[in-house]
């Protein structure tokens, strides 16, 4: 039988007989490529297969309970709540440094909650309201600082270092760990500079490391060149692209 597309990632005929996968933007897949793409070649849309059809299911025991629990797919088991105590069923690990792209924050403060327990301090850099985010993401006890060019009484992104840098100091000065998340960095770029932000990262991350505390920088898909991505990346211990399950 003559073809009927060409698959967008490996560009070999598709064949009637084959398993496809078709996304919004038209671009067509062979099945097992799909499966290999977080985000379509064509459009950068997060690529969603059918689960019943290529994912596999895999026993993890919760970190926090015990319990073991059923994962379908391949889903970074640190994103995943315990249904029997509703913590993650990995914790991330304690003085690293971690980027992760997602349009979701909810993930990035609740790895915030779980990091800053027992107690352990904790502090946000935002560019959203801290009164709706301590609404919306029940973290009364977190410092948050609002990081924006226009807020009143906020940072100015073209100011963080030194001004940012004063807001983490009482942090690490704390010698008890705990966590900074630096979220929606993208849009802090976007009123500064890309060098501006790696400036102020690598002395806040070189703080952080010393004191043991946990660093999460958030940026949102699609709103960084990936060069840029890949420079920002730099500052940081692990990269997860988390775009498909935001």
């Amino acid at each position: 039988m003559p073809p009927i597309a060409t698959c967008t990632h490996c560009l070999r005929e598709i064949r009637t007989e084959d398993k496809t996968y078709r996304c919004t933007c038209d671009a067509v897949y062979h099945l097992a490529c799909a499966t290999t793409l977080m985000r379509c070649s064509n459009c950068r849309k997060p690529v969603v297969v059918d689960a019943a059809r290529t994912q596999k299911q895999a026993s993890i025991r919760c970190e926090s309970c015990g319990e073991l629990q059923t994962v379908v797919g391949e889903t970074d088991p640190r994103v995943l709540t315990c249904a029997v105590c509703g913590g993650p069923l990995r914790r991330l690990t304690e003085g690293r440094r971690y980027l992760i792209v997602t349009g979701n924050p909810g993930t990035a403060f609740r790895w915030m909650q779980e990091l800053s327990k027992n107690p352990k301090p904790s502090l946000c850099m935002t560019v959203a309201s801290p009164d709706r985010l301590r609404l919306e993401f029940d973290v009364k006890s977190m410092s948050i600082v609002q990081v924006s060019a226009r807020a009143k009484g906020a940072i100015d992104p073209k100011n963080l270092d030194p001004a940012g840098l004063r807001a983490i100091l009482p942090l690490t000065r704390e010698g008890k760990g705990g966590a900074i998340l630096y979220d929606a960095l993208d849009q802090m770029i976007s009123e500064s500079s890309l060098g501006d932000m790696i400036r102020f990262l690598r002395k806040a991350n070189d703080m952080a490391f010393v004191h043991g505390v946990t660093v999460i920088g958030r940026v949102s898909p699609g709103r960084l060149a990936d060069p840029d991505l890949k420079r920002l990346n730099g500052e940081f211990d692990e990269f997860l692209d988390l775009s498909a399950q935001s």
